[in-house]
């Protein structure tokens, strides 16, 4: 969750479709975005494998606007997510500003 911004002019992107990651995602009317990344974690083969297997799956999204071919790709912290046990604040949420191309 966030509020997207266009990268050049620093503007808020309202009712904005974005694709991100995998999802199809439209901003509100204040610029504001939801998405959820789920899964099932990689548990099979070394150490090294796991972790390549999980970074591959969960470590990186591309964020772009639909119909546009300009990206950027962050990182998604997943880890710091991942097996998170909940207190007063939600630990699986994170808060990203998005500065889109």
């Amino acid at each position: 969750m966030g509020t997207a911004y266009d990268q050049a002019t620093k503007d808020v992107l309202r009712n904005t479709a974005l694709m991100i990651g995998d999802q199809l995602v439209t901003t509100d009317s204040l610029g504001h975005y939801t998405v959820t990344i789920s899964g099932v974690t990689c548990d099979k083969g070394t150490r090294w494998q796991i972790k390549q297997c999980n970074e591959e799956a969960y470590g990186k999204l591309v964020v772009r606007r639909l119909l546009s071919e300009a990206r950027i790709t962050i990182n998604s912290n997943w880890k710091q997510y991942a097996f998170c046990e909940s207190g007063i604040t939600p630990c699986y949420e994170q808060r990203r500003d998005l500065y889109v191309p």
